[in-house]
């Protein structure tokens, strides 16, 4: 009976073995920003996407909508040590907006200065060990949030103009 199952279950390993090889097995895939970023902008939203990230930053989801009270525009990265960040660019009001995508039990835990902009650190966003930096302008703000490093969420919002 255990040879058996050796000689039925051998040819499902091996398939499955072949198939995580020829699809890139754990490799994310990418997707192409460009359309959400653009159907944003034509909506009236001044959205944009991160600029000359390396290749290591796999960008994994765009997505736009209009929601109740503006327009909001969501970007996912996998940074280079494997970690889920998201970029979130809307004219939601603020309060509203923060309270939505860093949850009750985010803090503010000072300043930072990136790329000649002022950005407010969040602690403690959306219950859990997760960060957040946030950017207030008149016509949108921009959140990057994510469990990643301090310095790659640093280095997302520099290069998100």
């Amino acid at each position: 009976m255990a040879l058996s199952l050796v000689v039925l279950l051998g040819p499902v390993l091996l398939l499955f073995l072949l198939y995580q090889w020829v699809s890139g097995g754990a490799t994310p895939a990418r997707v192409d920003q460009g359309p959400a970023v653009h159907s944003a902008q034509v909506a009236g939203l001044p959205a944009t996407a991160p600029e000359g990230l390396s290749h290591g930053w796999v960008p994994v989801s765009a997505a736009f909508q209009e929601v109740e009270g503006g327009l909001t525009l969501r970007l996912g990265y996998i940074t280079p040590e494997g970690e889920s960040v998201q970029v979130v660019q809307s004219s939601v009001d603020v309060a509203t907006l923060l309270e939505a995508e860093l949850g009750e039990q985010a803090r503010p835990d000072g300043q930072a200065l990136l790329a000649n902009h002022t950005w407010q650190l969040y602690r403690d966003v959306r219950g859990g060990p997760e960060r957040a930096l946030v950017r207030r302008e008149p016509d949108r703000t921009t959140i990057v949030v994510g469990a990643a490093s301090s310095a790659e969420l640093r280095l997302l919002a520099a290069v998100t103009p």
